[in-house]
């Protein structure tokens, strides 16, 4: 054990050395996943591979590992594992991985993902899947009239109602400038078209300073894996 694995694990050297690595390394449940991987290392496979390691106090944090087999001094086989925490750098991951899916005005899912949310879930299962399409009204005049930061908040404003309005399954996406998507999958046109009445309603009540918030809306229904979305 050397003084960054101690760190990183919250453990010294001296509580570690000597004991289970099971007991104090990995995580409850991982056990079997890390014991097959000894199994192959000492069988001389050379092993690269992202897991999931211990702290001292109970918290997780992703490791990457590198493993091959030893001789050791008293001449018996072992594990040479070395372990970097690559947590931070799972973070900023995710972080990019959010980023390049979602409209960094909105917040809302972006035409990126929608798009490919339309591949996967055009399947036969998924039938019927419903489709509204919204443009906001007059906002070229907005940001004429009173700036594009008001106009931005208005694209704000209206993706909040898109999203108390539709439900967790639904997909609402900014498509473009002023408009937005919401893919419904497994909905009638019948049950969008009520979706778009609660939309309506809560634009009507909505205050926006003096500006009227309004939509123009379309809806259609695909019930055939063949028809395009377009």
């Amino acid at each position: 054990m050397n003084d960054r694995i101690c760190r990183i694990s919250g453990y010294s050297e001296e509580e570690l050395v000597g004991n289970n690595a099971f007991e104090f390394l990995v995580p409850e449940g991982h056990g079997e996943e890390f014991r097959k991987n000894i199994d192959r290392v000492m069988k001389g496979e050379e092993l690269n591979y992202v897991a999931t390691g211990c702290r001292k106090d109970g918290s997780s944090f992703d490791v990457q590992l590198n493993e091959a087999k030893v001789s050791l001094p008293g001449g018996e086989d072992g594990v040479l594992s070395i372990q970097m925490d690559i947590s931070e750098l799972k973070e900023q991951e995710e972080k990019l991985k959010y980023l390049s899916y979602h409209d960094g005005l909105t917040d809302l899912y972006n035409r990126y993902y929608l798009t490919e949310e339309m591949e996967r879930l055009n399947t036969e299962r998924q039938l019927p899947i419903s489709l509204i399409m919204c443009d906001v009204n007059g906002l070229k005049i907005i940001n004429d009239a009173y700036g594009h930061k008001v106009g931005d908040e208005l694209l704000v404003n209206v993706a909040d109602i898109l999203r108390s309005c539709t439900r967790d399954e639904d997909i609402v996406s900014r498509w473009a400038g002023d408009e937005f998507v919401i893919l419904l999958p497994q909905t009638k046109k019948e049950i969008a078209l009520k979706i778009c009445t609660r939309i309506e309603n809560a634009c009507e009540k909505a205050e926006f300073g003096d500006i009227p918030i309004t939509l123009g809306v379309g809806v259609a229904a695909k019930h055939d894996t063949e028809e395009k979305f377009e």
